[in-house]
């Protein structure tokens, strides 16, 4: 008799390449008829549901398609120079009426370093050293060991007038610390300084907050900040801004060209006048 053959024996590994294949049939058939589903579900109402989930997540520029842009003819543009359209007196390279922008006048800097002094406080001391001036002012508060106190201390000269103002607050003492803020600002208030109002509030609100800032307005840099050393003992300083340009070499003007967006023309000098009257160039307007 012919010997029958016998099956292959199916070896563990064969068994779990067999049951993975089955279970990847049964996944793609679950995934398309999931899709099928989901597709349905998605697309009915004009895809009001898919368009629900695109708004949802913030996917409209990923999904959606813009809409097309208007059709708008634009006629050949015509180069037109700017005389045309301007007076000729703005596109004059001569200032016009240079008294308009004089600065404003300010006072003597001994009178401005005599107005630092309070009814009940210390005299101010002012020196003058060659063309150089510097006032300075020290009070102390409260009966403390280290009592608190402001000291001042501003800086100029003749000709560039004021070069730094700098108080120094010490507060040392905790009890002081709202009489050494007042003092402060009533030196900042007192000093003939170009301040805006919102500006002095700017600098109450920081002081007294001990928030350390450094910022511009307008003509001026301010800054306050704390010493390394001791961070009970802060310095407001503020500075005028120093101009960019020089009466004697007006900045050189751009080629002209239709790109250019501005082109920098020299105005004219502007005088600093204070209250001796005494003129100087600071700028060049542009």
């Amino acid at each position: 008799m012919p010997k029958e053959e016998r099956p292959a024996p199916i070896t563990p590994a064969a068994r779990r390449r067999r049951r993975r294949r089955g279970v990847l049939i049964f996944a793609i058939l679950l995934a398309v008829v999931l899709g099928g589903l989901a597709t349905v579900v998605l697309t009915v109402n004009d895809g009001r549901n898919w368009h629900r989930i695109i708004r949802q997540y913030g996917l409209e520029a990923y999904f959606v398609a813009p809409s097309p842009a208007p059709d708008l003819k634009v006629g050949r543009q015509k180069q037109v120079s700017p005389a045309a359209f301007y007076p000729s007196r703005l596109l004059d390279r001569v200032l016009e009426r240079p008294d308009r922008f004089d600065a404003q006048a300010h006072l003597p800097p001994r009178e401005a370093c005599e107005r630092l002094k309070t009814s009940a406080g210390p005299v101010p001391t002012f020196t003058e050293t060659n063309s150089d001036w510097e006032c300075l002012l020290s009070q102390q508060f409260g009966s403390a060991p280290d009592p608190a106190s402001i000291f001042v201390q501003v800086k100029g000269s003749a000709r560039e007038g004021l070069r730094s103002f700098r108080v120094k607050l010490s507060q040392t003492d905790p009890g002081e610390e709202r009489n050494v803020l007042q003092h402060a600002l009533d030196a900042v208030d007192r000093f003939d300084l170009d301040l805006t109002p919102d500006t002095r509030r700017y600098i109450a609100m920081k002081l007294a907050a001990k928030s350390r800032f450094n910022s511009f307005s307008a003509n001026y840099t301010l800054s306050f900040q704390g010493e390394i050393t001791d961070d009970r003992r802060f310095n407001l300083i503020i500075a005028p801004r120093l101009p960019d340009g020089d009466c004697a070499s007006p900045p050189s003007p751009l080629p002209f060209s239709p790109r250019n967006a501005t082109v920098r023309v020299p105005i004219g000098c502007l005088p600093w006048r204070t209250g001796l009257e005494a003129s100087m160039p600071t700028a060049v307007g542009r």
